[in-house]
């Protein structure tokens, strides 16, 4: 479990467009949501482990306001809810160098109504990944080397944090 977090942001701001440039200050609040997780795993054998979770989000965010000192003050609109999401998947260990991983999942959009938003941890609907890790060592320790695919077949069709597409 992880409280909700405010953060409250201030700072200098410097904009330009080709040889003009500008400054300003700028202050925003943005308050990151609590977060539940659960999750196990089961080891089937001696080389395949199965793994599950579930994480829900609680969040009510429906703007975000940056406040400048010299520019007008921007309410951006985002109509963050509630997301949940469950993940199922398996790991496994080909010999002590490399291991594979596949499996997949679902979650729910966290901008309803009319915004969508790419800020979501992982893709809204469904999604699939697999991937590899090759162990190795180094001069500093024990090091592991990864590389993943992650198809993403939701329903999120972009957007960013600060500038989510609106659904008409």
């Amino acid at each position: 479990y992880m409280t909700e977090q405010k953060f409250k942001l201030r700072g200098l701001t410097k904009m330009s467009l080709g040889p003009f440039g500008f400054k300003d200050d700028l202050t925003t609040d943005f308050t990151s949501p609590d977060r539940f997780g659960i999750g196990m795993t089961y080891k089937v054998n001696e080389r395949l482990t199965f793994a599950m979770d579930y994480y829900r989000f609680t969040c009510d965010v429906k703007k975000i306001v940056m406040d400048f000192d010299k520019l007008p003050t921007i309410a951006q609109p985002m109509g963050l809810g509630n997301n949940e999401s469950v993940h199922i998947g398996f790991l496994y260990q080909a010999n002590e160098k490399l291991t594979l991983s596949w499996g997949g999942g679902y979650q729910t959009n966290g901008f309803k109504d009319k915004y969508l938003s790419q800020s979501t941890p992982d893709v809204a609907g469904w999604n699939a990944n697999v991937g590899l890790v090759y162990k190795t060592k180094c001069r500093y320790g024990d090091l592991d080397l990864g590389a993943y695919i992650i198809r993403g077949v939701g329903h999120n069709k972009g957007g960013t944090l600060l500038n989510p597409v609106e659904v008409k």
